[in-house]
């Protein structure tokens, strides 16, 4: 247990009705993170099928072009992957923070924020995919230009 002041009387700060009002509108967003959410990963799915079906009716130029499709094709999983945890962990807070508003259950809000930790947790690692895809893709276009330089 955390033993910080802070932690212990947390709850003891009551909530006013524009707290309220922004947890209301908070939960509110979970639909429009849902469908966009939904959407993303279609797209996802559609955009891996064509990219594949791309890159095998071209011939590889490079032995990078060959690990920028995977590359590719990784990182686009990925983050479908993620965009789904990240919407389950929401909605399971969105679920959890209505309850709690309804009911009124300390122990409900404590597992809401434990969903919403996890939603944190989820977007950092999205983060952290998204550099390491910007890094490669920065290295391997840079490379594809020198390659277009020296061809030249």
């Amino acid at each position: 247990m955390i033993q910080n002041k802070f932690y212990s009387n947390f709850f003891d700060v009551p909530v006013g009705d524009n707290g309220a009002a922004y947890m209301q509108r908070l939960f509110s967003f979970a639909r429009w993170i849902f469908g966009i959410s939904l959407v993303i990963t279609v797209l996802i799915t559609i955009y891996l099928y064509v990219y594949i079906r791309m890159t095998k009716m071209f011939a590889a130029t490079s032995g990078m072009m060959y690990v920028a499709k995977y590359v590719t094709t990784t990182h686009m999983v990925l983050v479908a992957i993620l965009l789904v945890v990240q919407t389950f962990c929401y909605r399971r807070f969105r679920a959890m923070g209505v309850k709690t508003i309804q009911t009124g259950q300390e122990a409900v809000f404590n597992l809401a924020f434990k969903w919403l930790v996890r939603h944190g947790i989820a977007t950092l690692v999205l983060l952290i995919v998204e550099l390491i895809n910007m890094v490669f893709q920065l290295f391997l276009n840079i490379h594809l230009l020198q390659q277009a330089q020296t061809a030249r």
